[in-house]
């Protein structure tokens, strides 16, 4: 893959997105309009009202804005996986400072994903201030021998017999130390790029194992607290379309607190 610091046009840049870690099986191939992200998403979704996820140039969701604008970098929770783009925390966010986004939240994404994702974006985007909400330490990225690079996380499978390997036999054998020091590292390179580019950070995270480390960073970060469980059969504004992530209410609860720091 192309080094960060040498990305000069969109194309690299999307190698950094959902376009360079997910199989096409698992997110659509081409920009467009798209009801579901995969079939997966469809049967696990419920009755909810009906939108459609813009799929831009890059392989994120929304429309790429190339003027100054703020960038919101994250997981699925940040694209906005089963909630329409207008009730989603990056369009809440911009609307109300009256400004454009970029919303570069890739599905799935661990924090070195995220991380190299940032760096590449500062050589291409416009944008002063960034809001990054960091996912669980715990997804391991690992890139294969054909140069794919995915998140590994135990109790998720994928239809390839070198990413199983590497889930069952190697994955359990990473303790959970080198997870918790490795996202420290990814979050101090971050924090360093922001700095050595003059550009503001606001951090969220919705794991509550992350939220320590960035604590202890001094990164003053923003928490969100939401841990699906089955069990608890989450309904109406508090769920979203897919019976898995945030809802609408998540999504302008978590707004409000970005909007007051970025204030």
């Amino acid at each position: 893959m192309l080094d960060q610091s040498s990305v000069n046009n969109l194309k690299q840049l999307s190698k950094y997105t959902n376009w360079g870690h997910n199989n096409v099986d698992r997110f659509p191939a081409a920009p467009g309009s798209y009801e579901f992200l995969s079939n997966a998403e469809k049967e696990r979704s419920r009755q909810y009202c009906k939108f459609k996820y813009l799929i831009n140039e890059i392989g994120c969701r929304g429309n790429l804005e190339l003027k100054k604008s703020i960038g919101f970098f994250g997981c699925s929770f940040t694209f906005g996986e089963g909630v329409p783009e207008e009730n989603i925390f990056p369009y809440l966010v911009a609307k109300n400072l009256g400004m454009p986004f970029n919303n570069l939240g890739c599905n799935g994404f661990t924090i070195p994903q995220i991380a190299h994702l940032f760096h590449a974006s500062l050589q291409i985007l416009n944008f002063d201030i960034a809001v990054i909400t960091l996912p669980s330490p715990y997804r391991f990225h690992y890139v294969t021998s054909k140069g794919q690079y995915w998140p590994v996380y135990p109790n998720k499978d994928r239809d390839d017999e070198e990413h199983e390997k590497i889930r069952k036999k190697v994955y359990p054998h990473l303790s959970s130390n080198y997870l918790l020091h490795q996202a420290k590292d990814y979050i101090i390179y971050m924090q360093t790029c922001a700095d050595l580019y003059n550009k503001k950070i606001v951090w969220g995270t919705w794991c509550k194992d992350t939220y320590p480390l960035l604590e202890n960073l001094q990164c003053n970060p923003i928490k969100f607290e939401f841990e699906y469980q089955e069990s608890l059969k989450l309904q109406g504004n508090n769920i979203a379309r897919d019976n898995m992530h945030p809802g609408i209410e998540q999504h302008s609860n978590y707004s409000e607190d970005i909007i007051h720091r970025i204030k």
